[in-house]
């Protein structure tokens, strides 16, 4: 899932929409931050995956978990 609502054309990460706090709220399911690097220039360019470790987040405020997602995909740059 892609917190912004839409793939990103640059390189650079959107703002987060509340969506994501709403499903990680509701479902109270671990959510595992992913970085995808490389991917903006097309289908043929190489790119890259990292994977972050499983977030347990508590907060029941959907914009709050949607910046605690970002801030752990950011730290994975």
């Amino acid at each position: 899932m892609f917190i912004e609502g839409t793939r990103s054309q640059s390189e650079e990460m959107g703002d987060p929409k509340k969506g994501i706090g709403f499903l990680v709220a509701k479902s109270r399911a671990p959510v595992v931050p992913v970085l995808i690097q490389g991917a903006a220039g097309g289908w043929f360019s190489r790119a890259t995956v990292t994977f972050g470790e499983p977030l347990v987040l508590e907060s029941r405020d959907y914009e709050d978990i949607a910046r605690q997602v970002a801030g752990a995909i950011k730290q994975l740059a």
